[in-house]
């Protein structure tokens, strides 16, 4: 466990997801846990999404159990009201509303999730996918992994657990340098060594050209260049255990029902064995050579800032 990395202590100012779209019909509220602290999402009169902290500034109630008021949410104990920056904007008995701020998150919907940064003000934008030739998108159901959301999303820079939990040899791996903020990105070859994961992927006579990144301990890509086009977006927030709970989004270019299997298959034999692992890991943080983009990545998230 480092000072951000790893920590189940603190939470990097990131990007990351409160819940579906859907979920917010009408005047329903959604409360997820941050680390340990909560967050309460909402819909305003004006259809627009926002993200709070969960803990009323007067007392601590959860606001998770108050109710919408136009674009405000009010809380269950003493019906005070917090407005869209945060203040109060009404407390029965007072004339003048108590200087009490709630804290507001920056909020964006997309993909049909709503997504919220952990910071004051955004840090970074939520980078696309890395192609734009998107034609439909597909939500996995979420998921709690027991390990912390760095070690999940970080996975997919170590190149070395490919061979022993997916039996998939490597090649021309390559740190590729990017501009994208609070982003580690690599490129790489890949050859199923069984017949049958061949098969399915449709990779019998050819590799998987692909790169993987990881952008601000949250957020990661895989992005399938060859033998079909494709792209994976992972994320993962921390519970109050310290776990990860996931939540994925797949991107289709084609809506061909061979096409969508083969990305199904391909998701499915990448990710294959890496739970069963990560739910029993005490990371010792004991790098080898091999490791040595794995411990770049963990370094940098090392660096960020926690809000």
């Amino acid at each position: 466990m480092g000072k951000v990395f790893n920590n189940p202590d603190v939470v990097a100012r990131s990007w990351y997801v409160a819940c579906r779209s859907k979920s917010l019909r009408g005047k329903k509220l959604v409360s997820k846990e941050l680390g340990k602290r909560k967050i309460v999402a909402y819909r305003g009169s004006d259809g627009v999404a926002r993200v709070v902290g969960a803990r009323c500034p007067h007392l601590g109630a959860d606001l998770g159990l108050g109710e919408v008021c136009d674009t405000a949410i009010r809380c269950p104990y003493h019906h005070w009201e917090f407005g869209d920056q945060g203040q109060c904007r009404k407390a029965p008995g007072y004339d003048v509303p108590p200087k009490r701020k709630l804290r507001v998150y920056p909020t964006v919907e997309k993909w049909g999730l709503i997504w919220f940064f952990n910071g004051p003000e955004i840090g970074f934008p939520l980078p696309d996918p890395p192609s734009n030739q998107t034609r439909r998108t597909f939500l996995l159901p979420p998921q709690t992994i027991e390990s912390h959301p760095h070690l999940v999303l970080g996975n997919g820079l170590d190149v070395g657990h490919f061979g022993a939990l997916h039996e998939a040899q490597l090649w021309d791996v390559k740190q590729v340098e990017t501009s994208e903020p609070f982003t580690k990105r690599i490129g790489f070859n890949a050859r199923f060594k069984g017949r049958f994961q061949q098969y399915m992927t449709g990779t019998v006579t050819g590799d998987v050209k692909a790169s993987f990144a990881t952008t601000g301990g949250s957020l990661a890509w895989m992005n399938i260049i060859e033998p079909f086009g494709f792209d994976a977006l992972f994320t993962g927030s921390s519970t109050k255990e310290g776990f990860c709970l996931t939540q994925s989004i797949l991107f289709f270019r084609s809506l061909s029902p061979r096409y969508i299997a083969r990305c199904l298959a391909l998701t499915a034999i990448l990710l294959r064995n890496d739970r069963r692992v990560l739910d029993t890991l005490e990371f010792s943080g004991g790098f080898a050579s091999q490791d040595a983009i794995f411990e770049d990545y963990a370094k940098s998230v090392e660096g960020f800032k926690t809000w």
